[in-house]
């Protein structure tokens, strides 16, 4: 049990953000910027000092009607962390039909300690004050006093070394005659998963409890136990039929979770490919797919599905076939047609590359179709097929050929890469991969593409004068080429040429600024420490925002142990790819908290990381946004 602190909390309706967020404010001109943003003044007992306050602000986001609020239900120190316990209340009653941005802030004691924000859920809070209130026995009080306090947030979260107790107590409350405390002691069972495989007998009669709110959560808490509650599967297959959308969808799920253990799980689900909700024939499919080989039986049916009405199911039958593996040969055909449905075709590629070397024949037939997409179609196909498509390299060979420039040309050019990649990884043999593209260097002697990847398999052998060699008539076909340039600069580079690298960097950037970058590099590894930096800056100057030369300005002060210009120009580079990748960003997190350590204000240090951090969970926030 931790310390519970002294808090002041100010809950408001409207003026708070769009998007669900957490903050601390510890400065008054973060307290400005707050009152700014919400517009609206603090009532007299918030007044903010911050010689001895800091600030706390929680957003809900946008919600449709009025009536949801922000409960604080406790802020204490926990382990030498404050923690902030709250939960969303949701409306009851009539509410205003508006838009609304709940908030709340509390100001706290300020502290050097990391705070932190629990989320609860509100049916949990409110199962547990249900049960206390009926008063059971003293041992079940005690493990629900526990739930309430802090149990059940681990629970949710890492659902490890659940105390049987506290199953015991979700199981007592099953039996209370009150709906509401049933549907949430249901949800709370499902939330702990195999652990609550004692509760399988109460969740069978919840099953068919007259209330539908009770059914449907009881059989997808079946299957969160998942392959132990094989005993079940005849009531789950018997809920398929219920009058209720949400039961049966929830049943079809749970057969899924605990998997084909009778013989009679694959013939009901293939009975839900033809159910009139196609969220439930959709979710069917996925689950037959899952069970892979198994579910062979499903063939017909699936293929059948792939002229559903429905987008959904035919964008996702073609995954569930695939899975089926090379026992879905008969499949291929109706994938190969569907390639000229926008839905189907989205997977059908892969699907039939899981199918695999079955499906080389009809793919090969496929790429002479007159209609370009499916052409192009049948050459991804190949392409993940991967090695065992090598009976297909005469045919895409000829028809990269003859559609040099259409997708069909470039799909057949990238199917070659993989099957080609494939095989050669397959083999480990770098001299073999150079062998091949000599074949077609050969077969294709004014290509500078051809020129350019057997010049970078020279590279990848170590072979670096037959990598100039291949890179310089590239550049006798294309002069223009900047790649080309750009790889010839690095291998002068790894030759150690430099002069030589950088006259082929400066011709890259001639062509493509964007290699101003890698230009500055090179300088940096000759020793022109002037040189580098000047042609970062000039990319900077012609590209402000161009994050890439922020980072390269800052590891190459990081090689210099100039660690405070590393993490100034870092840090720039990582408020850059914020806007453009989650991945690149999180990277260049990476590389600057290395350099906290090294500067001697841990303050700043400490605060500098936060900033970064905030920026990448702002990312993830408004990422998360956008998928709703």
């Amino acid at each position: 049990m931790g310390k519970e602190l002294e808090s002041r909390v100010w809950n408001g309706n409207y003026g708070g953000s769009d998007e669900a967020s957490e903050m601390v404010i510890m400065t008054p001109g973060g307290w400005e910027r707050l009152l700014a943003w919400i517009e609206q003044e603090p009532p007299v007992s918030l007044r903010f000092d911050d010689s001895k306050d800091m600030a706390v602000a929680i957003f809900l986001g946008t919600r449709l009607t009025g009536g949801y609020r922000i409960v604080l239900l406790s802020v204490k120190e926990e382990a030498g962390v404050y923690v902030v316990n709250y939960m969303e209340s949701e409306p009851g009653g009539l509410v205003t039909q508006a838009l609304t941005t709940p908030y709340m802030i509390t100001l706290l004691p300020k502290t050097d300690m990391k705070v932190t924000f629990r989320k609860w859920d509100h049916r949990l809070i409110y199962l547990a004050n249900e049960l206390e209130k009926m008063q059971m026995n003293p041992a079940l009080s005690e493990v629900l006093a526990g739930v309430v306090d802090s149990s059940i947030g681990c629970i949710l979260e890492t659902m490890e070394d659940i105390d049987p107790e506290v199953v015991t107590a979700l199981i007592e409350a099953l039996k209370i005659p009150d709906n509401d405390v049933r549907v949430n002691a249901v949800w709370a069972i499902g939330k702990i998963g195999p652990q609550a495989r004692a509760s399988i007998p109460e969740l069978m009669e919840a099953l068919v409890d007259n209330d539908w709110k009770v059914r449907f959560p009881a059989a997808w808490a079946l299957g969160r136990i998942g392959p132990d509650a094989v005993e079940t599967i005849p009531s789950l297959i018997h809920a398929l039929g219920d009058r209720k959308v949400d039961v049966r969808r929830e049943a079809v799920q749970a057969l899924g979770w605990i998997g084909p253990q009778t013989n009679e799980v694959v013939p009901a689900l293939i009975g839900s490919l033809e159910d009139k909700d196609a969220d439930i024939r959709y979710k069917a499919a996925l689950m037959l797919g899952g069970f892979g080989s198994t579910a062979k039986e499903a063939v017909p049916a699936l293929i059948d599905a792939l002229g559903d009405s429905d987008e959904l199911v035919r964008r996702f039958v073609p995954q569930a076939l695939g899975e089926i593996g090379s026992d879905a040969k008969d499949a291929i055909p109706a994938l190969i047609l569907g390639f000229r449905d926008e839905e189907v075709s989205t997977y059908a590629p892969s699907a039939l590359g899981k199918i695999g070397k079955v499906a080389v024949p009809a793919l090969i037939e496929a790429l002479k179709d007159e209609d370009q997409i499916v052409r192009h179609k049948s050459a991804s196909a190949l392409g993940y097929i991967g090695p065992d498509a090598k009976a297909a390299v005469p045919a895409l060979i000829r028809l990269a050929k003859e559609q040099e420039q259409t997708g069909s040309g470039r799909h057949a050019e990238m199917a070659l890469y993989e099957i080609e990649n494939a095989i050669l990884e397959a083999k480990n043999s770098d001299v073999e991969k150079i062998e091949v593209s000599k074949q077609r260097v050969k077969m294709n002697p004014d290509d500078a593409e051809a020129h350019l990847e057997l010049g970078s398999d020279y590279v990848k052998s170590g072979m670096f004068k037959e990598a100039i060699a291949s890179y310089k008539q590239a550049i006798n076909i294309n002069p223009d080429y900047a790649e080309v340039n750009y790889n010839l600069g690095f291998v002068y580079g790894k030759s150690e040429m430099h002069k030589e690298a950088i006259k082929a960097y400066k011709q890259a950037i001639s062509m493509n600024p964007d290699y101003i970058n890698t230009s500055g590099l090179a300088y940096g590894r000759s020793g022109l420490r002037e040189t580098a930096i000047a042609t970062l800056n000039q990319a900077i100057r012609i590209d402000p925002d161009f994050a890439e030369a922020y980072c390269s300005i800052g590891k190459y002060y990081y090689n210099i142990k100039d660690f405070k210009r590393a993490f100034e120009n870092l840090n720039k580079a990582t408020e850059l790819y914020v806007s453009i990748s989650f991945d690149m960003a999180s990277d260049n997190l990476a590389e600057t908290s290395s350099l906290l350590d090294m500067l001697d204000d841990k303050e700043i240090a400490k605060r500098m990381y936060e900033l970064e951090l905030k920026r990448l969970e702002d990312y993830l926030e408004r990422e998360k946004n956008i998928i709703r």
